[in-house]
C-alpha cells in the first residue's frame, strides 16, 4: 500500500510539471503576439506615413501580410496546442479519478480480506481451541473409563497410543510408543500367540477382533485387558492400519474368578448333598439341577435343561394338581413363603416319595423371579412308617387306625392344615347298645357290629379322610378342608346307609349310632384331643336325647 502511494505521488508530479511547461510555452506564445501587434502598430503609422509611395507601400504590404500570417501561424499553434492541454488534463483527471476509484477500491478489497481473515484465524483459533478441549476430555474420559486407545501401522510396524493405554500398560506417556516386537513383548507369553493370530487375520481376512489378553508392566504386576479392533483399507483393499481400544478389566476380571471360585465351592456343597435341588423359573422350566437329582433320576443336565419340572420329576405333561398332588411351587407362588408338600416322584425305577420345599427367589422389587425345589428321598422312610402303622397304628378287627394311629396322623394333619390354611372337622361316633348286643347275641355278633360300622364309615368317606376305632364302640373322623354343612351331609348319608343295612342284613338287633361333631378353622387350630372331647360331648347329648324318646316310647 504504502509503494503504490508513493509512485501515483511521482505521477502527479510529472503531470504538474508539464502543465507548467505547456502554460510557459503559452505565456510566451502570448507574449510574442503582444509585440507583433505592437509592431503591427508601428507598421501601420509606417503605412500612412509611405502611402504616397507605392514601392514603399508594397513592400510594407508584404511585410505586414507575412507578419499576420506568421502570428496567425503561431495563434493556431498556442489554440491547438491549448485544446490538446485540456484533452490532456482531462484525460489526467479522469486516469486520476480511476487511479483514485481503484485506490479506494483496492482499500475496500483489503479491508474485506483483512476482516475475513481475521474471521477465518479467529474462526481457526475457535476450532484448535475446541480439538483441544476435546482431545484433553477424551483423555480425561479414558482416564475414568480406563479405556485407551491405539493403532498399528502395518508398514512402519509401529504402535501409536493414546496417554490412557501408556497408563495402562505401565508406561511413561512423555515416552515414544513402543515397537511392534516391543509391544508384544509386554504382553504375557501364554497370550502371545492370541494377539499374532488376531493381527494376521485382521490383515489377511480383514476380520476385526474381540480378544481377552494378559500383559505385564515393565514393574512386573498383571493386568488383564480388552481388544476390540478393526482393520482400515484402502481403496484397493489394501490394510494400511489397525486401530482399536484396550480396556483394563483387572477389577472385574478378579471379581468374576472370585465370584467363579465361590460359585465352584457352592456347587462342590450342592452336588455332594443327598438332596435334590432344582432351580425352576416362573413357568415351571428347570434352570439348573444338582448332581444327585441327575444320578436319581439317570439323567445328564443337557438333557432336562429347559424341561418342565413336572415332566422331570412326574413323567407328566400338566402340573401337580390337588387333592392328590399339591404342587409347592404354585403353593409358594400364590403365598410368597416356603411350602413343603409330600410327593410321589416317577424316577427310572420306579415311584418313589419325595418331600419338597419349594423356596421363592426374589428380586430387589420383592417379587418372585425363581425357585429353588429342594426334595428328600423319603421312600424308606415311609416304608418304616407303613411297618409301624401295620404293627401299632391298626386296629386288626377293622383294619382302620387304631387311637394311637389316629392321634398321630391327626397331629400332623392339623399342621398341614395350619400351614395350608385349611378348615378341619373332627365326627366322634358312637354304636349305641353295644354291650347288650354282646351280653345278649355274644361277641362275634358285637365283633360283626363294629366291622359293619366301619365299612359303612369307609364308604362314607374320602381317602384323605383319617377314620379310625378309638375305642371298643367308638370311631374317629377327621375331615380336612370341610365344614360342619358339608359334614352335616354327609352323617345324613351315612345313617342313611347304615338303615339300609339293617334292612338287608335281617339281623334280630338294629344297628344305630350317636354323633356328635367339632369344628376348628385354620386361624384357630385346636389340639386333637381337645377336638375329641368336644365332639364326644356333643355325641352323648345326641346319646341322651335318644335315650330319653326311647324311654318315653317305652312308657306309652
Amino acid at each position: 500500500m504504502a509503494e503504490t502511494s508513493k509512485a501515483e505521488k511521482k505521477k502527479n508530479v510529472r503531470r504538474i510539471s508539464r502543465a507548467v511547461k505547456d502554460l510557459v510555452v503559452l505565456a510566451v506564445v502570448t507574449f510574442f503576439l503582444l509585440i507583433l501587434s505592437y509592431f503591427f502598430n508601428i507598421f501601420s503609422f509606417l503605412i500612412d506615413i509611405f502611402r504616397n509611395y507605392p514601392r514603399a507601400i508594397t513592400f510594407i504590404d508584404e511585410i505586414v501580410v507575412g507578419l499576420v500570417s506568421v502570428g496567425a501561424g503561431l495563434a493556431v499553434f498556442a489554440w491547438r496546442r491549448l485544446r490538446e492541454f485540456k484533452k490532456e488534463a482531462a484525460a489526467r483527471l479522469k486516469i486520476q479519478k480511476e487511479f483514485v476509484r481503484i485506490a479506494e477500491t483496492k482499500a475496500d478489497t483489503e479491508r474485506i480480506i483483512s476482516r475475513q481473515l481475521r474471521g477465518e484465524i479467529e474462526h481457526r483459533k475457535q476450532l484448535e481451541e475446541e480439538v483441544v478441549e476435546s482431545e484433553r476430555s477424551l483423555t480425561e474420559a479414558q482416564k475414568i473409563a480406563h479405556l485407551g486407545s491405539w493403532e498399528y501401522l502395518v508398514e512402519k510396524q509401529e504402535m501409536r497410543m493414546s496417554e490412557e493405554t501408556f497408563r495402562i500398560f505401565g508406561l511413561d506417556p512423555a515416552l515414544e510408543a513402543p515397537t511392534y516386537e516391543e509391544y508384544l513383548h509386554l504382553i504375557h507369553a501364554d497370550d502371545v500367540t492370541l494377539v499374532e493370530e488376531s493381527i494376521k487375520n485382521a490383515l489377511q481376512k480383514f476380520e476385526g477382533f474381540t480378544i481377552e489378553k494378559r500383559i505385564i508392566r515393565p514393574d512386573g504386576t498383571l493386568r488383564y485387558v480388552q481388544n476390540i479392533a478393526k482393520p482400515i483399507l484402502t481403496k484397493d483393499g489394501k490394510v494400511t492400519k489397525i486401530i482399536g481400544t484396550t480396556l483394563d478389566i483387572t477389577e472385574a476380571k478378579q471379581r468374576s474368578i472370585e465370584l467363579n471360585k465361590t460359585r465352584q465351592f457352592l456347587e462342590t456343597i450342592v452336588n455332594g448333598i443327598t438332596e435334590q435341588i432344582i432351580l425352576i423359573s416362573k413357568d415351571f422350566k428347570v434352570l439348573w439341577a444338582n448332581k444327585t437329582l441327575l444320578e436319581q433320576f439317570n439323567c445328564n443336565l443337557e438333557d432336562i435343561l429347559g424341561r418342565s419340572c413336572h415332566a422331570v420329576t412326574h413323567n407328566q405333561t400338566t402340573p401337580c394338581q390337588p387333592p392328590h398332588d399339591i404342587c409347592p411351587i404354585a403353593e409358594v407362588y400364590k403365598k410368597g413363603v416356603p411350602v413343603t408338600e409330600v410327593h410321589v416322584h416317577q424316577g427310572p425305577n420306579g415311584e418313589f416319595f419325595s418331600e419338597v420345599t419349594a423356596y421363592p427367589i426374589k428380586d430387589e422389587k420383592g417379587e418372585i423371579v425363581e425357585f429353588v425345589h429342594i426334595a428328600r428321598d423319603i421312600t424308606e422312610q415311609k416304608k418304616t412308617e407303613e411297618k409301624l402303622r401295620a404293627l401299632s397304628l391298626t386296629d386288626p378287627l377293622t383294619d382302620l387306625y387304631n387311637r394311637r394311629g389316629f392321634l398321630t396322623l391327626a397331629r400332623q394333619q392339623l399342621k398341614l392344615a395350619k400351614r395350608n390354611k385349611q378348615d378341619v372337622v373332627l365326627l366322634f361316633v358312637d354304636v349305641d347298645n353295644m354291650k347288650s348286643i354282646n351280653d345278649g347275641f355274644g361277641h362275634q355278633q358285637g365283633d360283626l357290629a363294629v366291622q359293619d360300622v366301619a365299612a359303612l364309615l369307609k364308604k362314607s368317606f374320602r381317602e384323605s379322610d383319617i377314620i379310625a376305632r378309638v375305642g371298643g364302640d367308638e370311631f374317629a373322623v377327621l375331615a380336612i378342608q370341610a365344614n360342619r354343612q358339608s359334614v352335616g351331609v354327609l352323617t345324613e348319608g351315612v345313617q342313611a346307609k347304615l338303615n339300609e343295612l339293617n334292612s338287608r342284613t335281617g339281623r334280630r338287633y338294629p344297628v344305630s349310632l350317636s354323633m356328635g361333631i367339632a369344628e376348628c378353622d385354620y386361624e384357630h387350630i385346636c389340639a386333637i384331643e381337645e377336638m375329641l372331647s368336644q365332639a364326644d360331648k356333643v355325641m352323648y347329648e345326641q346319646k341322651r336325647v335318644k335315650e330319653k324318646a326311647l324311654s318315653k316310647n317305652k312308657k306309652k
